[in-house]
């Protein structure tokens, strides 16, 4: 099923609002994104992060003080320039990213090594003026996320925290949401603006393209330059700080999850981020024992009861199994009178158990069913990288380097393919065999290829 047709059948959002890039996110599908943020703010603040709210607009004179970083997002940038009926002294921009707004407060809060490390999590929209074809929840206007903002003593412990970023990427995404990925560490060409080094996590799509759903980066001491962030250490030297920035895609990796679980009926969803873990569908005049189901299991679950007058039970069935709830609780006659209940779950698997047990295997029987492995091939030419693209899959191939002085080779890849070299694995460690499949150079670099959004 295409993607458009999950979105609709979700009740996911509604794309018709009139300002190009821009979308409404209905009830259905908040409940997910606030079950996402739930996940990782529970993640950030196992790893001792804490939340923190800034203003939504960013003065242009912040945003230009890093040239890197403003070059980077100068053309995405939306300008406020007119308050009320007065043009505006001074201009701002919507936050497109948030650097520039907290590290000129960080120069004023950092003073000492007592203050490391700062470790901070804003929850919040950021706008870009995204000028390709703009796709519900994949690539928009406004879209809602979570970032970082972290400030160590030195370099040693900064890249101790971008391996603590990539494992809560992977304790959520891989183990709660059931999404396969890949971690590259990015090539010198495809920085973010202002890093030292970028690391990306890329899932594929049944398209065939990747989504980038998170990032996180290395940003030495660049910015800490820029904004005087400095303390003094033990011995009273006075140093700048070394920073990371982490950021989480919520509508990215929610159109992932719907795009890549579906299945002919509509969406499945894995039973961390479900609005109802179980939905009561009565058969009967069972009200009564259905208020006594709902009170023995929602302390520990998310329920909801299905009494909607005038829609039978099986367009009941069909309405949440095409929403992805991951059990149907069906209670007749016979439940009432035997102090059962029968689950139906999202897979088809159907069973009587008596009331009060648990239904966390059933739940975990959804999520098992959700497991996903990304179509990835080895190429070794040119040619090879053609055919696997054009079969929807992600290439494995040997490159002569990721660093500035293999862009040129890179760039006869996006001519020819239109796709892009992700990065390198930063999970396991590749060795190329053979020559660069671009330039017939010895290959300094296993690298991934594949079309994206």
């Amino acid at each position: 099923m295409d993607y458009d047709s999950l979105l609709e059948l979700g009740d996911i959002v509604d794309i018709r609002y009139p300002a190009k890039g821009f979308i409404v996110i209905k009830p259905y599908g908040m409940m997910i994104i606030k079950n996402l943020y739930k996940l990782f703010e529970e993640q950030l603040e196992k790893d001792r992060h804490l939340p923190i709210h800034f203003p939504a607009i960013i003065p242009e004179n912040n945003l230009r003080l890093e040239g890197e970083h403003f070059k980077g997002f100068e053309g995405e940038v939306f300008w406020i320039t007119k308050a009320g009926l007065n043009e505006l002294q001074d201009k701002y921009v919507l936050r497109p990213t948030s650097e520039t707004a907290i590290y000129p407060m960080y120069s004023l809060w950092i003073k000492s090594w007592r203050d490391l490390p700062v470790k901070y999590y804003l929850s919040g929209t950021v706008w870009r003026y995204e000028t390709k074809a703009t796709r519900p929840l994949i690539r928009g206007r406004e879209f809602l996320w979570i970032e970082t903002h972290d400030a160590f003593p030195d370099q040693e412990h900064a890249r101790t925290q971008i391996n603590k970023d990539l494992e809560i990427a992977n304790n959520v995404i891989k183990d709660r949401l059931k999404l396969d990925f890949l971690m590259f560490r990015r090539p010198d060409w495809d920085r973010f603006a202002g890093a030292v080094e970028t690391y990306a996590i890329d899932t594929l799509l049944p398209d065939g393209k990747v989504l980038q759903i998170a990032t996180t980066h290395y940003l030495g001491e660049n910015f800490a330059k820029v904004f005087n962030i400095k303390y003094v250490d033990r011995d009273e030297n006075e140093k700048y700080v070394h920073q990371t920035c982490f950021g989480i895609g919520i509508n990215r990796i929610l159109a992932a999850l719907i795009y890549i679980h579906a299945d002919e009926i509509g969406l499945r969803l894995p039973s961390s981020i479900a609005p109802y873990q179980a939905v009561i569908i009565p058969i009967g005049d069972v009200d009564e024992y259905v208020n006594k189901v709902y009170n023995v299991y929602a302390n520990k679950y998310r329920i909801h009861i299905d009494n909607r007058d005038g829609i039978t039970p099986g367009n009941k069935f069909y309405y949440w199994d095409k929403k992805g709830v991951p059990i149907k609780i069906i209670i007749g006659k016979i439940e009432k009178d035997n102090n059962t209940i029968e689950i139906s779950t999202r897979s088809g698997k159907k069973e009587r158990i008596d009331l009060g047990e648990s239904l966390d295997k059933y739940l975990e029987l959804n999520d098992k069913d959700l497991d996903y492995k990304m179509k990835i091939y080895d190429a070794k030419s040119i040619e090879d990288v053609g055919k696997i693209l054009e079969i929807g899959g992600i290439a494995r191939a040997p490159f002569y380097s990721i660093y500035k002085e293999g862009e040129e080779y890179y760039r006869e890849i996006k001519e020819k393919f239109k796709a892009e070299i992700r990065g390198v694995r930063i999970d396991k460690d590749e060795k190329p065999e053979g020559q660069c499949i671009v330039s017939g150079r010895k290959a300094e670099h296993v690298v991934y290829i594949a079309k994206q959004y």
